[in-house]
């Protein structure tokens, strides 16, 4: 059997190891065909394979429909490029019915700007919530956040904010998912660790060093 380079390109070893962690990332997408809506964070140290497992909760969504919108967060970022990148995302798919309020603050925010107008915080907020609340109209909708931690505050602020107005409140079918990376200093995410940020605990999925009879089986399979 011949293996062409596109093939090889795409193939990629299996997920060994982590069978209860995909069994919660499951279960919080399933959640949303029942209207059920929550915040998911996947933990660990560098390389153990956060991203991936995030990667494979988008590609659970998308096997039953379900519209992800996500940001990636570079260290050092400024402070709101990340919030106006996410609510591009979703003014596009939205189109004539974007909230004036978000194309107000879209506008009106200039790349490289670390502070930003009380004002124009809170429109550009507002305007991000009531566009999911329009998406959220149609069906269950994910935002995804991987590396959150380089979370500037004002991401921070909003994935509060988002969580206790659509999820809490509202009980909306919004599922909120980031990745973080441990071992290093996370004060600045602790109320979004234990929950007191949010109004509600999220799901940690802590991912651990692979066991020997993992390492055997992924070894195999390569």
């Amino acid at each position: 059997l011949e293996l062409d380079e596109d093939d090889e390109a795409r193939w990629e070893p299996p997920m060994v190891g982590r069978a209860t962690q995909l069994d919660l990332v499951r279960d919080a997408v399933s959640a949303l065909t029942r209207g059920e809506g929550g915040v998911v964070l996947i933990e660990g140290a560098e390389g153990i394979g956060r991203s991936r497992l995030f990667g494979f909760a988008l590609q659970q969504a998308r096997l039953i429909g379900i519209p992800a919108y996500t940001a990636r967060l570079a260290a050092r970022e400024s402070g709101f490029e990340s919030l106006v990148r996410l609510g591009e995302q979703v003014s596009v798919e939205l189109g004539p019915r974007v909230p004036p309020e978000l194309n107000r603050a879209l506008r009106a925010f200039s790349p490289g700007r670390n502070n930003v107008a009380g004002d124009l915080r809170y429109q550009l907020y507002d305007g991000i919530r009531d566009a999911l609340d329009a998406l959220l109209e149609v069906g269950p909708v994910i935002i995804g956040v991987d590396d959150l931690h380089n979370a500037p505050p004002p991401m921070i602020d909003l994935i509060g904010y988002l969580t206790r107005t659509l999820i809490v409140r509202d009980r909306a079918p919004l599922l909120i998912l980031g990745t973080i990376r441990t071992g290093g200093v996370l004060s600045e995410l602790a109320t979004l660790r234990d929950g007191t940020e949010l109004g509600v605990a999220p799901v940690r999925i802590e991912l651990r060093p692979l066991s020997r009879a993992d390492m055997v089986e992924l070894v195999e399979a390569l």
